[in-house]
Protein backbone atom coordinates (compact mmCIF):
# COMPACT_ATOMS: atom_id res chain seq x y z
CA UNK A 1 0.00 0.00 0.00
CA UNK A 2 1.13 3.24 -0.92
CA UNK A 3 2.03 5.95 1.77
CA UNK A 4 -0.03 8.55 0.73
CA UNK A 5 -2.98 6.08 0.29
CA UNK A 6 -2.80 4.28 3.59
CA UNK A 7 -5.46 7.14 4.86
CA UNK A 8 -7.51 6.86 1.43
CA UNK A 9 -11.00 7.03 3.16
CA UNK A 10 -9.94 10.29 4.38
CA UNK A 11 -8.05 11.69 1.38
CA UNK A 12 -9.72 12.84 -2.15
CA UNK A 13 -7.87 16.18 -2.90
CA UNK A 14 -4.46 18.34 -3.46
CA UNK A 15 -3.23 21.14 -2.39
CA UNK A 16 -0.51 22.86 -4.99
CA UNK A 17 2.23 21.22 -4.01
CA UNK A 18 0.51 18.05 -4.89
CA UNK A 19 0.28 16.99 -1.16
CA UNK A 20 -3.19 15.09 0.40
CA UNK A 21 -5.69 17.34 2.15
CA UNK A 22 -7.71 15.62 4.31
CA UNK A 23 -11.20 14.91 3.14
CA UNK A 24 -12.66 16.21 6.81
CA UNK A 25 -10.69 18.96 6.59
CA UNK A 26 -12.44 20.13 3.46
CA UNK A 27 -15.95 19.17 4.70
CA UNK A 28 -15.08 21.74 7.61
CA UNK A 29 -13.38 24.29 5.18
CA UNK A 30 -16.56 24.52 3.33
CA UNK A 31 -18.65 23.95 6.46
CA UNK A 32 -17.01 27.33 8.27
CA UNK A 33 -17.01 29.34 4.93
CA UNK A 34 -21.44 28.52 4.67
CA UNK A 35 -21.67 29.60 8.07
CA UNK A 36 -19.91 33.18 7.24
CA UNK A 37 -22.19 33.53 4.38
CA UNK A 38 -25.00 32.43 5.83
CA UNK A 39 -24.24 35.51 8.56
CA UNK A 40 -24.69 37.83 5.98
CA UNK A 41 -27.58 36.56 4.60
CA UNK A 42 -31.32 37.73 4.82
CA UNK A 43 -32.78 35.85 7.68
CA UNK A 44 -35.85 38.03 8.29
CA UNK A 45 -37.70 39.66 5.75
CA UNK A 46 -40.27 43.01 7.04
CA UNK A 47 -42.25 45.13 4.26
CA UNK A 48 -41.12 48.44 4.33
CA UNK A 49 -37.62 47.56 5.92
CA UNK A 50 -36.82 44.96 4.16
CA UNK A 51 -34.38 42.08 5.75
CA UNK A 52 -32.66 41.47 8.21
CA UNK A 53 -29.11 39.19 8.48
CA UNK A 54 -27.68 37.43 11.43
CA UNK A 55 -24.69 39.69 11.47
CA UNK A 56 -26.89 42.91 11.93
CA UNK A 57 -24.05 45.39 11.16
CA UNK A 58 -22.12 43.92 14.10
CA UNK A 59 -24.48 44.50 16.33
CA UNK A 60 -25.93 40.96 15.97
CA UNK A 61 -25.24 37.23 17.52
CA UNK A 62 -23.93 36.39 13.63
CA UNK A 63 -20.26 37.84 15.34
CA UNK A 64 -19.88 34.61 17.59
CA UNK A 65 -21.33 32.41 14.99
CA UNK A 66 -18.34 34.38 12.37
CA UNK A 67 -15.89 33.58 15.21
CA UNK A 68 -17.02 30.16 15.63
CA UNK A 69 -16.52 29.43 12.10
CA UNK A 70 -13.34 30.79 11.99
CA UNK A 71 -11.90 28.28 14.88
CA UNK A 72 -13.38 25.51 13.49
CA UNK A 73 -11.14 26.36 9.86
CA UNK A 74 -8.39 27.28 11.98
CA UNK A 75 -8.35 23.57 14.10
CA UNK A 76 -8.79 21.98 10.69
CA UNK A 77 -5.78 24.11 9.05
CA UNK A 78 -3.78 23.08 12.19
CA UNK A 79 -4.04 19.55 11.98
CA UNK A 80 -6.80 19.48 14.65
CA UNK A 81 -10.12 18.44 12.70
CA UNK A 82 -11.95 16.54 15.53
CA UNK A 83 -11.69 19.65 17.89
CA UNK A 84 -13.82 21.63 15.66
CA UNK A 85 -16.65 19.43 16.58
CA UNK A 86 -16.71 22.00 19.78
CA UNK A 87 -17.60 25.36 17.67
CA UNK A 88 -19.54 23.20 15.32
CA UNK A 89 -21.82 22.34 18.15
CA UNK A 90 -21.71 26.00 19.93
CA UNK A 91 -22.62 27.11 15.99
CA UNK A 92 -25.56 24.61 15.94
CA UNK A 93 -26.83 25.82 19.63
CA UNK A 94 -26.31 29.40 19.00
CA UNK A 95 -28.53 29.39 15.26
CA UNK A 96 -30.89 27.08 16.96
CA UNK A 97 -31.65 29.46 19.36
CA UNK A 98 -32.03 32.60 17.63
CA UNK A 99 -34.22 30.65 15.42
CA UNK A 100 -36.44 29.57 18.05
CA UNK A 101 -36.23 32.76 20.09
CA UNK A 102 -37.57 34.55 16.53
CA UNK A 103 -40.27 32.34 15.56
CA UNK A 104 -41.74 32.82 19.19
CA UNK A 105 -41.72 36.58 18.58
CA UNK A 106 -43.07 36.37 14.99
CA UNK A 107 -45.91 34.12 16.18
CA UNK A 108 -46.58 36.14 18.87
CA UNK A 109 -46.15 39.11 16.88
CA UNK A 110 -49.84 38.93 15.11
CA UNK A 111 -52.12 38.80 17.71
CA UNK A 112 -50.14 41.15 19.84
CA UNK A 113 -50.43 43.87 16.48
CA UNK A 114 -54.39 43.06 16.80
CA UNK A 115 -54.70 43.69 20.00
CA UNK A 116 -53.09 46.93 20.33
CA UNK A 117 -55.01 48.65 17.53
CA UNK A 118 -58.49 47.37 17.85
CA UNK A 119 -60.48 49.97 17.20
CA UNK A 120 -58.11 51.37 14.53
CA UNK A 121 -59.48 51.78 11.09
CA UNK A 122 -55.39 50.61 9.91
CA UNK A 123 -55.87 47.70 11.80
CA UNK A 124 -56.72 45.20 8.76
CA UNK A 125 -53.18 47.16 6.91
CA UNK A 126 -51.12 46.55 9.87
CA UNK A 127 -52.17 43.11 10.10
CA UNK A 128 -51.77 42.51 6.57
CA UNK A 129 -47.95 43.75 6.86
CA UNK A 130 -47.10 41.58 10.09
CA UNK A 131 -48.57 38.40 7.90
CA UNK A 132 -45.67 39.12 5.14
CA UNK A 133 -43.39 38.98 8.13
CA UNK A 134 -41.25 35.92 7.94
CA UNK A 135 -38.13 33.66 7.47
CA UNK A 136 -36.00 34.18 4.23
CA UNK A 137 -33.26 31.76 2.40
CA UNK A 138 -30.47 32.98 5.07
CA UNK A 139 -30.81 29.95 7.70
CA UNK A 140 -30.12 27.55 4.80
CA UNK A 141 -26.34 28.21 4.41
CA UNK A 142 -26.13 28.61 8.33
CA UNK A 143 -27.58 25.29 9.19
CA UNK A 144 -25.83 23.40 6.12
CA UNK A 145 -22.65 24.90 7.34
CA UNK A 146 -23.02 24.10 11.33
CA UNK A 147 -24.10 20.64 10.42
CA UNK A 148 -20.67 19.92 8.14
CA UNK A 149 -18.43 21.47 10.89
CA UNK A 150 -20.13 19.06 13.75
CA UNK A 151 -21.06 15.76 11.48
CA UNK A 152 -17.67 16.19 9.41
CA UNK A 153 -16.37 12.74 10.57
CA UNK A 154 -19.93 10.87 9.27
CA UNK A 155 -19.76 12.95 5.92
CA UNK A 156 -16.30 11.94 5.35
CA UNK A 157 -17.66 7.93 5.86
CA UNK A 158 -20.39 8.78 3.70
CA UNK A 159 -18.18 10.70 0.99
CA UNK A 160 -15.28 7.85 0.77
CA UNK A 161 -17.65 5.02 0.25
CA UNK A 162 -19.35 6.54 -3.13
Amino acid sequence: MDGQQQFSENVDFRDNQGNWIATDVVVILIGSVLVVLGCFAPLVTMPVIGSIAYFGGGHGDGIFAIGLAVIAAILALAGRPRWAIVPGILELALITFTFLSLYSRLSDLAPQTAAQLEGNPFKEIAGAMVKTIGFSWGWVPLYIGALMTTFHAPLVRLISRH
